[in-house]
């Protein structure tokens, strides 16, 4: 894994919490280069790891979910 400076400041958190569970979630991830981004701490996975193995969150409406991609610059990838 790679550590990147790409990950949620205190202050997005804060912004982001009341918008977590809210309205219809949907299963995500976040790709900067085409590898997963961990939003908490900036690390990108390898390219090659299995889906199974990436990073998903399950607590974002579509909505928020690409309003996290636009604050980090990455990619929004639904599962639905």
């Amino acid at each position: 894994m790679t550590q990147t400076d790409c990950f949620l400041s205190d202050q997005q958190k804060e912004e982001l919490v009341p918008l977590f569970n809210a309205g219809k979630c949907v299963p995500v991830r976040f790709f900067k280069n085409g590898r997963c981004l961990n939003i908490s701490n900036g690390l990108l996975m390898e390219k090659s790891v299995n889906i199974i193995n990436q990073y998903v969150y399950w607590q974002f409406s579509k909505e928020t979910a690409l309003k996290i991609a636009n604050m980090l610059n990455v990619k929004a990838v639904f599962s639905e």
